[in-house]
């Protein structure tokens, strides 16, 4: 019986002892399957381009097209800087925007442009701006090509000139006087003045220069208080809101074919140059 019991306690021991090996190795093979699955999950990145991989053709258009915004404004804010030293000019790139405080340009109530005044020198020294420019960006009869324009293929939808002010009412003999309702009018009147001492009897060939649709690219709205930049209601944060922008905006294509149709459009006035498809 003792040796009997002795065989089966051994036999189980060797039983366990087998167990423990197999749960081991298993243990120890997971591990190392683990570690192996770590290793290739940091190194896979599904997401991630290849270096030299191409951008997709519509990004790179946008792109293109942001970064020549970019280079219209930086030109025409210089160009205006030179005629009009000791005006602040601001460029506000992200909104392709050239930025004038209202009060340099016109007393309180004041929409009208006086021949000789500083709107009228801004004014025109944004049209002289414009004629050096625009050619390159938009179509029409008035747009011919110089030869520096071949590599350009963005174009203009709009160039607006926008009358903002501050939240203050107007004075009742304010609106009286000059039939105005409210900071709506005003800031208008000075978008719609300023655009015709720009053009009437100064460049009035600038409404010649049009959009891919064939509409004048040079507008003007007026908000009012509607598009506040300064929040604070004090002095120096209403003085910031009372200002006039000029907008740019791009030609903003949704697809490959209205990309092609921007850069057959653009390329129709410009002789000499290559085929869209060889571009």
């Amino acid at each position: 019986m003792a040796i009997g019991s002795r065989a089966r306690r051994r036999g189980e021991e060797r039983q366990d002892s087998a167990f423990v090996t197999v749960t081991d190795l298993t243990v120890s093979f997971l591990f190392v399957l683990l570690i192996l699955l770590a290793f290739f999950a940091s190194e896979f990145r599904p997401d991630e381009e290849e270096p030299d991989a191409e951008p997709e053709p519509l990004a790179a258009y946008l792109e293109s097209a942001a970064a020549t915004r970019l280079q219209i404004l930086e030109f025409i804010a210089e160009r205006l800087r030179a005629n009009l030293p000791g005006l602040r000019i601001s460029v506000v790139a992200a909104d392709g925007i050239i930025r004038f405080r209202s009060d340099e340009l016109f007393r309180p109530g004041q929409w009208r442009i006086p021949k000789g005044s500083m709107p009228e020198r801004v004014a025109r020294a944004l049209g002289d701006a414009l004629l050096d420019t625009l050619p390159c960006y938009t179509i029409g009869p008035a747009a011919a090509m110089p030869q520096d324009c071949e590599d350009v293929l963005a174009a203009i939808e709009t160039i607006q000139i926008e009358g903002h002010t501050d939240d203050l009412p107007l004075l009742l003999a304010l609106q009286e006087r000059e039939s105005m309702k409210d900071n709506l009018d005003l800031s208008a009147r000075r978008g719609a003045e300023t655009l015709r001492a720009m053009t009437n009897g100064y460049r009035p060939e600038l409404m010649d220069y049009r959009n891919i649709r064939g509409e004048p690219v040079l507008s003007f709205a007026g908000y009012g208080s509607m598009r506040p930049i300064d929040d604070r209601p004090t002095d120096t944060g209403r003085a910031a809101n009372r200002r006039v922008d000029i907008r740019f905006i791009l030609q903003t294509p949704q697809n490959l074919a209205q990309i092609e149709r921007i850069r057959a459009r653009l390329t129709a006035q410009r002789k000499g140059l290559p085929p869209v498809a060889d571009r």
